[in-house]
């Protein structure tokens, strides 16, 4: 009876054995699966690694040119010119000499109270030689628009008089530039507004130029008397960098005969406003512009902008082809393979 226990006890522990050895079997060839999927793992990630790398290099790069388009700013972004918001003779006798003086150039205004040749104004010869130095005229609309066809009629009428062509630049004082106005002075045949950089309008502004023809938007600010310019321009060409700059200098008779009798240069006040604006200008900003190379220059950087950005939009979607091909062999790489 003994001996038959002990045989079945040894028959226990070799069925016992056999199952145990069977099991590790079992686990030995699953854990060899298991390794052979971790390689395979290992295997394609190593071959996807550069693909992966590759597309975060193009999606940065993609994020920099779309950056670009949006920020990039126009050759002329900081250009400026001087307008004077008169015509009276102490344009030519003041202001004039100074601008000259400097190698500069800028824009008068013409209006129904000043005009050439009436009294207190520029002569027909003192305009004909603004004119032949670069200088620009431009007229001032009325803010009443219903009365504006007559007054333009009065005055391109006595341009008809002195045969001389009539100005295609027109100033709206401030609080006047407004879309009504703007489609007005269009049709009216004018291609450079000058109007305040304040104007909620200027938002609104198509600016693109198809042509050197094209109108363009000149937005100005106000320099008032012996006040300091090197401020007014940082705080413009810093804060509102993507607007071109007229600078404004209003100049009345009054102001004139005050100072008509100092013959110190130093103590007069047009001079020192006119002089600091051209010296600071010179010095810190370097984009003073006559009128003509003003429209000139603008025309050429919005060229340089349009030529930029296609260049831009070719490679974005160059980048995007490769991007999608780089998926489809990620995809293939990982595909339905991808157990684990």
């Amino acid at each position: 009876m003994k001996r038959g226990q002990n045989i079945g006890k040894i028959i226990a522990i070799l069925l016992t054995l056999a199952v145990l050895g069977s099991t590790a079997g079992i686990l030995t060839h699953a854990q060899a699966e298991l390794r052979a999927q971790i390689g395979v793992v290992d295997e394609k990630e190593r071959q996807a690694a550069p693909h992966i790398k590759r597309l975060e290099e193009l999606a940065g790069q993609i994020r920099k040119l779309n950056g670009e388009v949006e920020t990039l700013e126009r050759v002329g972004t900081r250009m400026s010119l001087t307008v004077f918001t008169q015509c009276s003779a102490n344009l030519y006798e003041r202001c004039y000499p100074i601008a000259k003086m400097h190698g500069e150039a800028g824009i008068f205004v013409i209006s129904g109270e000043q005009m050439i040749e009436r009294e207190g104004c520029i002569t027909l010869a003192q305009y004909d030689e603004l004119i032949s130095c670069g200088w620009e005229a431009a007229i001032s609309l009325p803010q009443d628009l219903q009365a504006a066809e007559d007054y333009l009629t009065a005055l391109r009428e006595e341009f008809v008089g002195l045969e001389r062509d009539f100005p295609r630049a027109v100033w709206f004082e401030e609080g006047t530039f407004v879309r009504q106005g703007v489609q007005y002075a269009k049709e009216q045949g004018f291609n450079t507004m000058l109007y305040q950089l304040t104007e909620p309008y200027a938002a609104e502004l198509d600016t693109t130029m198809q042509s050197i023809e094209d109108p363009i938007y000149i937005p100005y600010l106000f320099l008032a008397q012996n006040k300091k310019v090197f401020p007014i321009f940082r705080e413009y060409t810093d804060e509102g960098g993507s607007c071109a700059l007229a600078t404004r200098y209003v100049v009345y008779a009054n102001e004139f005969a005050l100072n008509s009798d100092r013959a110190d240069p130093e103590q007069d006040s047009v001079v020192g406003v006119m002089g600091n604006v051209y010296e600071v200008v010179a010095a810190e900003f370097a984009y003073h512009r006559k009128p003509a190379e003003y429209r000139a220059e603008l025309y050429d950087s919005y060229v340089v902008l349009a030529e930029r950005k296609n260049e831009m939009y070719v490679q974005i979607e160059e980048i995007k082809a490769e991007r999608k091909r780089l998926n489809a062999l990620i995809t293939e790489i990982f595909g339905a393979e991808l157990l684990l």
